[in-house]
């Protein structure tokens, strides 16, 4: 079920299995500001709908922003995850990316109670986002 689309992110809701599924966009520095609002959105729905487990599909996203700006905004993403029901999030990753140790180091965080794990396949991820927490 579709419960956002903004043209710059679409967030999909299983109700069944409990799941947002949400495909990142390529973003550069002149989306920065659409970026965080859309990081917002995500969160206020998660709120909104009382959703435990989130699948984030960042594969084909492309990120031209400096490593500071970057970590900064997943860190503020991070934190405000942990505030909302959200228990497990599943990252779909492409293994070569380099920001894959900034977004680690910052979920890696033992005082955030979200589980979160990555995988290279959406199945997988599905996969461990069913299974009991």
């Amino acid at each position: 079920m579709n419960i956002f689309d903004n043209g710059f992110i679409n967030l999909e809701y299983d109700p069944v299995i409990d799941v947002i599924y949400v495909i990142m966009p390529t973003v550069d520095r002149t989306d920065l500001p659409k970026v965080e609002q859309s990081l917002a959105i995500i969160v206020e729905h998660i709120k909104n709908f009382y959703i435990r487990n989130m699948l984030l599909d960042v594969r084909d996203a492309k990120v031209f922003i400096n490593e500071k700006a970057y970590a900064s905004m997943i860190s503020n993403f991070s934190r405000t995850l942990s505030d909302s029901h959200l228990q497990k999030m599943a990252r779909v990753v492409d293994e070569r990316s380099l920001r894959e140790s900034i977004v680690h180091d910052i979920f890696i965080d033992k005082t955030l109670s979200l589980v979160t794990r990555s995988f290279t396949e959406v199945v997988p991820a599905l996969e461990w986002l069913k299974e009991k927490r």
